[in-house]
């Protein structure tokens, strides 16, 4: 598997795992997750997180949730 293929699947079960999240792998290799703070949440608060790889975003979502 090419790396490209290798991000899209890790990408994939990001947005799978973390369906509340906008999630985006950038052309310079960082990891980014996005939620708007809304009303009726649990949490309330909006999230911004970048990482360097998938495992440090999914865990950055966990902590911030």
């Amino acid at each position: 598997m090419t790396n490209a293929e290798t991000a899209l699947a890790e990408l994939a079960e990001l947005r799978k795992q973390c369906p509340d999240m906008s999630i985006i792998h950038s052309s310079a290799d960082r990891w980014w997750a996005f939620r708007p703070a809304e009303r009726g949440r649990r949490s309330q608060a909006s999230i911004d997180v970048d990482a360097d790889t998938p495992e440090q975003l999914r865990a950055r979502i966990v902590a911030a949730l």
